[in-house]
């Protein structure tokens, strides 16, 4: 077995332990915690502050129009504290049903609402785009050596151990860029019974095929490496 399979062999074992065993989950329980100290969290009327009101001159006179003006943001929360005898219940008649909130959108009014930033995940979402393509160009390179029979040669190899690696820079990348924004919402957010945690929900797919693209490759370049010696034997 050369090296490279070995590390890659094991980067996947690990990777592979670390998504099923550990999920990544960021989120810190206060111990002096006591319900509605920190505010409170109930069903009511959207406040004024949402509405933005437009004040227009016609002939005819001045008229006022209202709309709302909000930014949204998703996160994923979790009690500050739980507790066995308290949740937030839905009944309708008799039936009675415990709501759990994991992913929740919030409005704020755009006077109030800060600018997430954009800089980072647009810089992300541009190096990933650019991978995928070039990820695309190797795998449309990759077909045409196989139609052409050529599967245990060097370009063969070399094709699916780069496609490997970028799709495992694509998740990584993709996984700074969520850290990062869940980060900045919990710096900044404030909610009442529930805290901003964050969540890996990076697709984990991306990692674990480039990992076992990059495996196969050191497979066939062994197969290319047997192959030869087999034709100078004979």
């Amino acid at each position: 077995m050369n090296k490279k399979l070995k590390i890659y062999t094991t980067l996947f074992l690990v990777v592979l332990i670390v998504l099923l065993v550990f999920p990544v989950n960021l989120h810190h329980y206060s111990s002096t915690y006591i319900p509605g100290s920190e505010g409170k969290l109930e069903y009511g009327n959207i406040p004024e502050q949402f509405y933005e009101r437009d004040t227009i001159i016609e002939a005819d006179g001045i008229s006022t129009s209202s709309k709302m003006s909000t930014r949204t943001y998703t996160v994923n929360v979790l009690p500050k504290k739980p507790y066995a005898n308290t949740a937030i219940i839905s009944t309708v008649g008799d039936q009675a049903y415990k709501v759990t909130m994991k992913q929740v959108t919030l409005a704020l009014p755009t006077a109030k609402a800060k600018k997430t930033p954009t800089v980072i995940f647009i810089t992300s979402i541009i190096i990933s785009l650019a991978m995928l393509i070039w990820v695309l160009c190797l795998v449309i390179k990759l077909i045409q050596s196989i139609r052409r029979g050529e599967i245990f040669v060097s370009n063969v190899s070399k094709y699916l151990e780069t496609t490997g690696i970028l799709l495992s820079v694509i998740y990584i990348i993709q996984l700074i860029s969520s850290y990062a924004e869940a980060l900045f919402f919990m710096r900044n957010i404030k909610l009442a019974e529930y805290d901003v945690v964050f969540q890996n929900n990076t697709n984990s797919m991306l990692i674990i095929t480039g990992l076992a693209l990059m495996i196969i490759s050191q497979i066939i370049l062994m197969g290319k490496d047997l192959k030869d010696e087999q034709e100078l034997t004979i």
